[in-house]
């Protein structure tokens, strides 16, 4: 039942709305720190930085160093 309510409210289901926020705050991380997409990847608990960098690319359009580079160009 939260499910659904969670899913009519948001328009998304908790696990998308939770990855949405990871992806969020590894956009912040990308453009404010000099971690790793590694460190950033555990630190958001991502499975593996390659799982991470998936994710992020079908989210953003781009892997998250071109993200970074474009942040800093």
């Amino acid at each position: 039942n939260f499910r659904k309510l969670f899913k009519e409210d948001t328009g998304m289901s908790p696990a998308l709305y939770q990855q949405s926020l990871r992806l969020q705050r590894a956009k912040e991380l990308l453009s404010s720190t000099d971690m790793s997409i590694k460190e950033i990847a555990y630190r958001l608990n991502f499975d593996s930085p390659d799982y991470f960098s998936s994710k992020f690319k079908a989210k953003a359009g781009c892997k998250p160093s071109e993200y970074r580079t474009g942040m800093k160009g």
